[in-house]
């Protein structure tokens, strides 16, 4: 009898050591895939505002080339990767910069146009894009009217 309850007692503790094994493991594995979830997110985030980035630089690039007194449409989406995000114009830089609003992390990307001058309708160098603008070439000087 001495050895049925030394036998219970060693596969209970087997058994217990398996179980945390295992429960550790996954906990590990848990541990693993949220810190790569979340640099697959910020990844994604930059990409995607690299890609409305090069939008709008390329839509400047394009009113640029149509020649003067052409105008060309500038339609942004609402929501980037169901964030807020804005778009910053600095017109003697040469440079769009695109910046989550509410993000606690710079996921903020920015990129050139070729345009000398560019500015809005109140004649300002550096201002915030909106949502759907409209890119005037006015013969020399670009500017982009909400």
């Amino acid at each position: 009898m001495k050895r049925t309850g030394r036998l219970k007692a060693q596969a209970a503790t087997e058994f217990l050591a398996m179980t945390a094994l295992g429960v550790s493991l996954l906990a590990v594995a848990l541990l693993v895939y949220s810190f790569h979830a979340e640099e697959a997110k910020r990844v994604r985030s930059a990409l995607e505002a690299h890609g409305i980035c090069m939008k709008a630089a390329s839509s400047i690039g394009a009113a640029l080339a149509l020649g003067p007194f052409s105008q060309s449409p500038l339609a942004l989406p609402a929501k980037l990767n169901g964030e807020n995000y804005s778009v910053w114009v600095a017109g003697k830089s040469h440079l769009v910069k695109v910046n989550y609003d509410d993000a606690g992390d710079p996921a903020g990307v920015g990129c050139n146009f070729p345009a000398a001058n560019i500015t809005n309708s109140t004649g300002g160098t550096l201002f915030q894009l909106a949502r759907d603008s409209i890119i005037k070439n006015t013969g020399g000087v670009l500017k982009i009217e909400p």
